[in-house]
């Protein structure tokens, strides 16, 4: 079966009832270049059916789209399974600006990525748990990370404790060395860190030998 019609006009099949004589219609337009399935009913439903006639994919009155679902609760709602990006194909989401920004993908080196570099505009990645929000903030501009601030100053910017079960490890550029007297005069931190250079300041001790003696050396950091 055929229906033909001038350019302009719409072929249609329209589906009806007693109580609705066209509760729901197919359409074509060749100017629009428009293919229509639809209902025009109110709270009319489109369902695609597969294999035992369940539905697939179920878009409900509100425009919800139920894919696995027939009850969609939201405008995309995925019920059953999983939703498969093929590898540096990204997840995106606009800002207020209009620009499409990268929230997660998986690049050609299978290395998990969050957040966009490479597209207009600067946007700061913030971790929000349970009523905590901004429990991790990584700034926009500068890289810092904030751990409970959403304002980080410095590469790593703790608001709060710091607990070290093991080892810290302080280190920028090459630290230099200086001897500690070993004079019987015992020296406090804030001595000891006045005998660093100026612009450097103490990071740690270490014990060497000498001579058969051991004694202490300063390192300072800067």
């Amino acid at each position: 079966m055929s229906l033909l019609t001038t350019d302009a006009s719409n072929s249609r099949i329209a589906f009806g009832s007693p109580s609705d004589s066209r509760a729901a219609q197919i359409k074509w337009n060749f100017n629009a270049k428009l293919f229509e399935i639809g209902t025009t009913t109110s709270n009319g439903e489109i369902s695609f059916n597969t294999a035992d006639d369940s539905a697939a994919v179920r878009i409900d009155s509100s425009g919800n789209v139920g894919i696995g679902t027939a009850s969609p609760n939201a405008l995309l709602h995925v019920s059953g399974g999983n939703i498969l990006l093929d590898n540096n194909k990204q997840l995106l989401s606009k800002n207020t600006a209009g620009h499409a920004k990268n929230l997660i993908y998986m690049d050609n080196g299978d290395t998990m990525v969050i957040g966009d570099a490479n597209s207009a505009g600067t946007d700061a990645i913030r971790f929000d748990i349970a009523n905590i929000e901004g429990a991790m903030f990584i700034e926009e501009t500068t890289g810092d990370v904030g751990i409970g601030t959403t304002n980080p100053s410095y590469d790593l910017d703790v608001a709060g404790d710091v607990r070290v079960q093991n080892k810290l490890y302080v280190s920028h550029n090459t630290p230099t060395y200086e001897n500690v007297s070993t004079g019987t005069k015992d020296k406090d931190l804030q001595e000891m860190n006045g005998m660093c250079q100026a612009g450097k300041y103490m990071c740690g001790l270490k014990t060497i030998e000498d001579s058969g003696d051991y004694r202490l050396q300063l390192i300072c950091c800067w």
